[in-house]
């Protein structure tokens, strides 16, 4: 058995030495705990602090606040109806019903959406 000559702690312990070290501290810590808040001496949690005081719940709590406030910013974004909409939409509608449109040689189909394309098919050409 020998100890350092600065602090004079043992540099090879016994397996009893360090139970019985281990054990000190142990009921050390237990005996502070029941002093000072009841707090844990192995995980350090208090037992008078709420579960949802807790760092990892509140994260967790916050990323799912965060995954529901981007679905919702999404749904809304994808199901508003602007005034430029509903202005085209009746544009269309329009155009749809214009008989002068509906005599012309190619006939036009007109696709509402995010890239308002307008597409032309011909008539089956007289042979």
């Amino acid at each position: 058995m020998s100890n350092c000559r600065g602090c004079g702690t043992v540099l090879n312990p016994t397996e009893q030495e360090v139970n019985q070290g281990v054990n000190e501290i142990l009921e050390a810590s237990l005996q502070d705990a029941i002093t000072h808040g009841e707090i844990c001496p192995l995980c350090g949690h208090s037992k008078a602090e709420p579960v949802s005081h807790r760092k990892t719940v509140q994260f967790a709590l916050l990323l799912a606040l965060l995954v529901l406030a981007a679905g919702l910013a999404i749904a809304y974004r994808m199901n508003r109806n602007t005034e430029r909409q509903a202005g085209a939409e009746q544009a269309l509608k329009q155009i749809e019903l214009d008989p002068q449109v509906s005599t012309l040689p190619g006939r036009t189909h007109l696709h509402p959406g995010p890239s308002s394309r307008a597409s032309q098919t011909r008539r089956n050409r007289m042979a």
